[in-house]
């Protein structure tokens, strides 16, 4: 008989309510260092210490374990579990549409939500590559009317979510344009004009409305939208053809409220979550994704290293930065880059672990947060600390 899902440990749900796409928290305003400095190299956190190095499972034990971890959840979704450039696991659980009794696979198509910014934030450093713009640039080079109080913000702070403009996402009044389409100007009118949270770089506060500036950026740099350019620069450089920016391509999973019922979430149009958080995915190509990073396919290593880079620490996150769309800290005591996400029905976790190149995806189609709790598990099974 299924068990409920357990609670998420401390650390996971602390990253949860800062980091995902979510209408019904507020992100964290604690400052991101000791004092209001703007943040440089002197007020990077350091990055994690490597694991010491210790006798790991066997793949049939990982994916023995991991079976009846997974097999004895209440879980809509998908998992993929690699390990040295091996798939361990890729498989779908639950159904996709409860009504069809449609189940779930490795090529169910899932809203990804906020891992779309670690696409976003490379696109970003593809146009620095070919010498289109520098992270460093201040935003009113690129932004038409831009407000006085943007003056010092740069791309870096967009990045890192240190430029204090506030967040769109979690006003009262975005639920009501969520579900229908809207250009990206439109959703900046949502915010443009709103005075900043506090002044750039001086705290870490999440901030869909930075990434979806950064999307204005490229489309304006770059003179393609932000779906052609993602698609044409990085989806199909890596042959990811089930990833995109469509709202209902064939394929998709329903969304749903809960683990029990056909009741469907509230839609969210994929224009209004834009550059944030507008793409879909698989796990087979989110596995594409993750093995591209740290080669030279997308972009030099420099400018990997620049995206990995833990620039702040984030708050009530047990030794975690961010870096450019990316969180970078250590699950299971092994170095990780991961990102979370969650919009209405859809909840996602990529992580990348580089010292043992294991790669652990999750994606779910249910609104709850049993894809945070599976893959810090997962990790603790791969590395042996249960």
């Amino acid at each position: 008989m299924p068990t409920p899902v357990r609670e998420i440990s401390k650390r996971l749900s602390s990253l949860l309510l800062i980091t995902v796409l979510t209408a019904c928290s507020a992100p964290s305003t604690t400052p991101a260092t000791a004092t209001s400095r703007p943040i440089t190299s002197a007020t990077m956190i350091s990055p994690p210490t490597p694991a010491t190095a210790r006798s790991d499972p066997s793949d049939q034990e990982i994916v023995s374990r991991s079976e009846d971890l997974l097999n004895n959840m209440i879980f809509d979704g998908a998992v993929l579990i690699a390990r040295d450039g091996r798939v361990l696991l890729s498989k779908g659980y639950g159904e996709a549409d409860r009504q069809k009794r449609l189940p779930n696979t490795a090529q169910t198509k899932f809203r990804i939500a906020s891992n779309t910014k670690q696409f976003t934030s490379t696109a970003v450093l593809i146009l620095q590559a070919h010498g289109k713009l520098n992270v460093q640039d201040h935003v009113c080079i690129y932004i038409s009317n831009c407000p006085a109080a943007w003056k010092t913000i740069t791309l870096h702070h967009l990045l890192t979510h240190t430029s204090g403009i506030p967040d769109y996402y979690t006003s009262p009044d975005w639920t009501a344009f969520q579900s229908t389409p809207i250009t990206p100007t439109g959703v900046m009118s949502h915010f443009i004009d709103k005075p900043l949270d506090f002044q750039p770089g001086e705290r870490w506060k999440y901030s869909n409305s930075g990434y979806t500036v950064l999307g204005v950026i490229i489309e304006k740099v770059s003179g393609l939208t932000y779906e052609e350019f993602v698609k044409e620069n990085i989806l199909a450089p890596l042959n990811m053809t089930d990833t995109g920016y469509l709202d209902n391509p064939g394929g998709m999973a329903v969304g749903y409220t809960d683990a029990t019922t056909t009741s469907q979430a509230d839609f969210e149009d994929a224009s209004g979550l834009f550059a944030s958080g507008g793409l879909y995915s698989t796990v087979e190509d989110l596995y594409l994704w993750d093995r591209a990073l740290y080669t030279d396919k997308l972009l030099p290593q420099d400018l990997w290293q620049k995206m990995f880079t833990p620039y702040v620490s984030v708050p009530n996150m047990d030794g975690f930065g961010y870096g450019y769309g990316w969180e970078i800290g250590q699950i299971a005591n092994h170095p990780v880059i991961a990102h979370m996400g969650r919009i209405n029905g859809f909840s996602s976790f990529n992580t990348y672990y580089p010292d043992s190149k294991v790669a652990i995806i999750v994606l779910g189609n249910q609104q709850n947060e049993s894809v945070f709790y599976i893959g810090e598990q997962l990790a603790r099974i791969i590395f042996g600390a249960e």
